[in-house]
């Protein structure tokens, strides 16, 4: 999910956003490189999971 909020302020889903989780660093005011939202996607799916995990800050 792209927000973590719906506009009527429920929950969009149960997962942690990527505006809230992945953001707060992949921005131009962050410490890692901006990505695009379908990248940061793509990069924190299996984050938890060493075999499954992609890293775009070592790029």
């Amino acid at each position: 999910a792209k927000s973590q909020f719906n506009k009527d302020g429920s929950g969009a889903s149960p997962y942690v956003a990527v505006e809230f989780a992945c953001k707060g660093c992949h921005s131009e005011l962050g410490r890692a490189p901006v990505l695009e939202d379908a990248r940061l996607i793509e990069v924190a799916t299996g984050f938890h999971d060493r075999d499954l995990a992609g890293s775009e800050n070592e790029r």
